[in-house]
């Protein structure tokens, strides 16, 4: 049941004729004035004078309440009702689907292509994990809007009591854009650790796993349960984990850079590689880039680039460097 409109027009209309006492169908002239008389009759506000005929009464709004609005609210009621009830059955279905295509495919694999599609079923693993989140985030930082969209589904699996482990590359902590999403994620007690750029990215949210349909471009995911996936995507966090280290909250990061990053551009600067070659390399930006050489030939009181890698390597800090060919 569809209620007509009450729009402006209509409710001046209905304030004159209620101080008037009353409206004359034979003093209406025009077409628009005689096309709100009928709306405000269909929502009951006004009723024929049983003593003059072509004269209209208003009537009380009271009556309008319980006549249109009450029926429609229960139209509404009922129809979400309705809704609900199948979108619970759709989901006992889709449950059904992924079960059942799986065995007959022999795989339990489901790419999903488009940005919306990724972001359902990411939501539904969320709400459905109630063990632990596992991710691995690599190659760029993520826009301000996708960060906000993780926090808000992600950070429900942690208030409900999830644990939750992340290993970031470590230069794109680097990033303040990141600061606030990593500071909210350690309150709610999430483990967040820094580590050397990884191949790619991945989400575990208990036994399903997200990962990258093209590790190149980053397109679309892959969506899948099989044990020996899960499994496997389960070693490689371990293993990124182990080899990562402890990020400290903001207000106890040096003054300086993080000490892997360092490594890893001082590493690359002792081998004669280029700023574009280093900022390619570390998933950070040109600019950030230079700016935290600019900072370790500081410290390192060099006055070139390939001087910094040279006093770094010397000192220890560069690591073991591989022999350029």
């Amino acid at each position: 049941m569809t209620a007509p409109d009450l729009d402006e027009s209509s409710f001046e209309l209905y304030r004159t004729i209620l101080r008037r006492g009353f409206a004359d169908l034979d003093e209406v002239k025009d077409v628009r004035t005689a096309g709100l008389l009928g709306r405000l009759r269909r929502l009951g506000l006004l009723h024929p004078c049983p003593e003059r005929p072509g004269r209209l009464l208003p009537r009380d709004p009271a009556i309008t309440i319980a006549e249109v609005l009450d029926p429609a609210e229960a139209d509404l009621l009922r129809r979400g009702a309705e809704i609900s009830r199948l979108r619970h059955r759709l989901k006992e279905l889709r449950t059904e689907y992924r079960r059942l295509s799986g065995a007959r495919n022999g795989s339990d694999l489901e790419v999903l292509g488009t940005a919306e599609t990724v972001e359902v079923h990411l939501s539904t693993a969320a709400e459905q994990c109630t063990g632990e989140v596992l991710m691995v985030c690599t190659h760029g930082v993520p826009s301000q809007r996708t960060l906000k969209v993780s926090a808000e589904r992600d950070f429900k699996a942690l208030a409900r009591g999830a644990q939750m482990k992340i290993v970031w590359q470590h230069s794109l902590i680097a990033s303040p854009r990141l600061a606030w999403y990593l500071d909210a994620a350690r309150e709610l007690g999430a483990e967040i650790r820094g580590g050397s750029p990884f191949p790619s990215r991945f989400a575990i949210y208990d036994d399903v796993v997200f990962f990258p349909s093209n590790p190149v471009t980053g397109g679309g995911m892959v969506m899948t349960r099989a044990p020996a996936l899960v499994e496997y995507f389960r070693a490689q966090h371990r293993f990124h984990w182990s080899a990562s280290t402890p990020v400290p909250p903001a207000d106890k990061a040096p003054e300086f850079i993080d000490g892997d990053l360092a490594r890893d551009i001082v590493r690359l600067l002792a081998q004669g590689e280029k700023d574009e070659v280093v900022s390619r390399n570390l998933g950070v930006s040109l600019r950030t880039c230079r700016e935290h050489i600019a900072q370790i030939m500081k410290v390192l009181s060099a006055r070139s680039r390939f001087q910094a890698g040279v006093h770094a390597a010397r000192a220890g800090l560069a690591g073991d460097l591989p022999r350029r060919r």
